[in-house]
């Protein structure tokens, strides 16, 4: 199976920056009309990071989003591009004529010329952090209530109930996070890489590790920062008891077949003859979704994913008698 594998310069930074879909079908046209039945106005929404246009978009309002950031990989490509969140492209920008301009909160920050343009046309800019798996849920919630609010209500009798008994994102996210029970645990001392030449690993901060810790699982870094660059002697002192390979491919070569055990022990290079636990019980894994290394609300397919890995590898043990 052929699998074509995202270009580095794209995967790592959006690594270090750090199931829901309902997005529409059509984008944003400049004479879209508000919801129906809505008592509020029509938003149109630049996403100006790839993690929020996701988010916004398994919210079920791509049809709200007018501009994209030029490294997205989920929204719809008749979508304008405008830059990205240190280059914004201030034509494409004011071309498309935002309300609201997503931007992820980083060390780098928006432009001084972009806030300008914003003071001057009445745009609201709005920063998310999205560095751990509680800012990526708050900031679903906070999209939705601001973006997506109850139906209209009878004015003269305002009634709460629907806008407080709603499901929240957060908690459809909490739920593909929970604990996965035994398979996890069984997979006892897991290494997360994202990259192989030369290994890259998600330590403690990185919000891979918060997962894996959240389905149950144990990761083999225990300090470190949340990106580090091992060899392989490394790895051989670490002794994994298994290894996840995150590693995205294209959305159009993604089939949603995991990849084989070949094809996981050829992304994985060399590490996959080093004589380590992980290698010798076959609880290698590669998890190739699109969205991966993305810190969105796409971690709840990735959640699934990591946890069928986990699952196999239990039935493995079982069937050949492994404690």
């Amino acid at each position: 199976m052929f699998r074509a594998v995202l270009p580095r310069f794209l995967i790592l930074p959006l690594c270090l920056g750090a199931c829901l879909l309902g997005g529409c079908d059509e984008p944003a046209s400049a004479t879209d009309a508000p919801r129906a039945g809505s008592e509020y106005e029509p938003v149109r929404i630049v996403a100006l990071a790839p993690a929020l246009g996701v988010i916004v978009r398994d919210l079920g309002l791509e049809d709200r989003i007018v501009g994209r950031h030029a490294w997205d990989m989920a929204l719809s490509e008749t979508i304008p591009t405008v830059g990205t969140h240190d280059d914004p492209d201030l034509e494409a920008i004011l071309r498309v004529g935002p309300t609201h301009i997503l931007v992820q909160e980083m060390e780098t920050r928006v432009p001084a010329s972009l806030r300008r343009m914003a003071d001057e046309h009445g745009w609201t800019v709005w920063g998310f952090p999205l560095l751990t798996l509680d800012d990526i849920a708050l900031t679903a919630d906070e999209l939705s209530m601001r973006f997506d609010p109850p139906p209209a209500r009878d004015r003269t009798n305002p009634d709460p109930t629907a806008y407080l008994s709603r499901r929240m994102p957060s908690a459809r996210l909490a739920d593909a996070w929970s604990d996965r029970g035994e398979p996890a645990r069984a997979a006892g001392r897991v290494l997360l890489l994202a990259a192989t030449d030369p290994p890259g690993a998600m330590g403690p901060g990185s919000f891979h590790h918060q997962l894996i810790e959240r389905l149950g699982a144990e990761p083999a870094l225990t300090d470190g920062g949340p990106w580090q660059e091992l060899d392989h002697e490394d790895i051989l002192r670490l002794a994994p008891d298994s290894i996840v390979l995150f590693r995205p491919v294209s959305a159009e070569a993604h089939d949603g077949v995991p990849p084989t055990p070949d094809e996981t022990a050829a992304a994985l290079g060399g590490i996959a003859a080093l004589d380590v636990p992980a290698v010798r019980n076959g609880q290698i894994a590669w998890i190739d979704h699109p969205l991966g290394l993305l810190p969105a609300s796409s971690l709840a397919e990735v959640a699934d994913d990591v946890a069928r890995a986990f699952a196999s590898w239990r039935r493995s043990a079982v069937v050949t008698g492994q404690p």
